[in-house]
């Protein structure tokens, strides 16, 4: 069929987690692929793997013991299960691309797409919402996140629904609808504009049922999945976008647990119906293609080229490193060759450090700080403290480069807060990388811890 392209702009994106956001997925298989070893049963296969993820536990519990076939009683599986989870949740990472994407989100807006002849009725300009639609009970939820805090405060509590949540009817999971019709309810609650609709929202999954998921709630939807699982369905995709691969009946799924939330079970899309795209990764996310605008003015490099609708962030870094008239940031696991930087002195470590990852983050060698003792360049010890600083805003277009460059370069998420004469920049660690910057022109900074 042909594709639809007279789509509004995107007013909710609405995230699965496992998988899609951390790389819990892996943690399940290695603790699933241990317990197998345990009872001298072979590793699980992605085909039966394919079946369980998105699912709510129960039946993806009842898959899995089918296949398995463990002597073991489900109890002693459980409580071993619980065992090595306890261990591996706590070391669960983001996937490549999700801070970003997460982070621009959170201050983004929708506008029109320059593709189609769609526009917001209520006007340009409205806040992107955001909700997490997780089947992870909330115990395993704590225990994954712990350590990333930061990076899904951007997602309301209100908004936030984990598998035992109770409102949630009750055997009503993922590939039914209700969890991503639940969080449509919780956005649209308190909304002063209009109600945002199912076509508003944009569906963030891994799994096949979690598409189905998204695509029954009259959602579109943005498929990345893992490797594994792409082998599995790669003569199938058209399908799995569809959300429409067969795998349940029509009149289970009507008649399936509790009574269910209005709209569910709703009903599958077409093949290459338009509604779903897949990813191999969130860094290749097209913001521009769903009318969503995070950049404002701040949407073009330093030297002052305009990115290009539909551009993603790897080519963005990529024109701005051309710009610059630097090569590509290395891919992962070549060598770097960081160049000697000298020390910055300066009696307020929290100024200093927020300085540095400000400036590292520009990768623009523009700044100067302001400080007792200061040099040309600096550079900063491991970065393991959140440090708060607000700086006199500099010239329009070398405060725009740093926004918009203002990711994963440190290791650190940064929030900003802009008045007409100064910003506070709040960075917050993730992880324990070292940072180097240089800089040629003065700017002021403040303390305000």
């Amino acid at each position: 069929m042909a594709p639809d392209s007279n789509f509004p702009p995107i007013r909710a994106c609405i995230f699965d987690m496992d998988g899609l956001l951390i790389n819990s997925e892996d943690a399940y298989t290695d603790v699933t692929n241990t317990i197998l070893r345990e009872n001298n049963r072979p590793d699980l296969p992605w085909s039966i793997k394919a079946q369980l993820q998105g699912r709510p536990g129960p039946s993806a519990g009842k898959i899995f013991r089918d296949w398995a076939k463990l002597e073991m009683s489900e109890e002693a599986f459980m409580q071993r299960q619980r065992e090595l989870q306890r261990d591996m949740f706590q070391h669960c990472k983001p996937l490549p691309g999700v801070e970003v994407l997460l982070r621009r989100l959170s201050q983004a807006h929708t506008t029109m797409d320059p593709r189609s002849r769609a526009r917001s009725p209520g006007g340009d300009h409205r806040k992107i919402r955001l909700a997490l639609a997780t089947s992870s009970h909330g115990n395993n939820y704590e225990l994954k996140t712990k350590k990333m805090k930061p990076m899904f405060s951007v997602f309301p509590e209100r908004n936030k629904i984990v598998g035992d949540d109770p409102r949630i009817p009750r055997g009503r999971g993922k590939p039914l609808p209700d969890i991503y019709l639940l969080a449509l309810e919780t956005l649209n609650a308190g909304e002063p504009e209009r109600p945002i609709t199912p076509e508003e929202c944009l569906v963030f999954e891994d799994s096949v049922p979690g598409v189905e998921a998204g695509r029954r709630a009259g959602m579109r939807v943005v498929w990345v999945p893992h490797p594994g699982l792409l082998d599995v369905y790669k003569d199938r995709v058209a399908e799995v976008l569809a959300g429409d691969t067969g795998s349940h009946d029509e009149n289970d799924l009507l008649h399936q647990g509790s009574t269910p939330l209005i709209g569910s079970p709703g009903r599958p899309g077409k093949p290459n119906d338009g509604w779903a795209e897949m990813l191999m990764t969130l860094e290749d996310f097209d913001y521009v293609k769903y009318g969503i605008d995070w950049e404002d003015q701040r949407y073009r490099t330093e030297s002052g080229q305009s990115a290009m609708p539909g551009m993603t962030d790897k080519e963005l870094e990529e024109m701005t490193a051309r710009a610059d008239g630097k090569s590509h940031a290395a891919e992962e696991g070549t060598k770097k060759v960081e160049e000697p930087v000298p020390v910055l002195q300066t009696p307020d470590p929290l100024s200093a450090t927020a300085a540095t990852v400000y400036s590292a983050i520009t990768k623009k060698k523009r700044w100067n700080w302001n400080a007792p003792n200061a040099q040309p360049a600096w550079n900063s010890p491991v970065v393991t403290s959140t440090a708060t600083s607000t700086v006199a805003k500099p010239a329009s277009s070398a405060w725009n480069a740093f926004l918009s460059t203002a990711d994963a370069a440190a290791g650190s998420i940064c929030t900003c807060i802009e008045t007409p004469k100064s910003t506070t920049v709040t960075v917050t660690p993730t992880s324990t990388k070292s940072v180097t910057a240089t800089s040629t022109v003065p700017v002021t900074a403040k303390s305000t811890k």
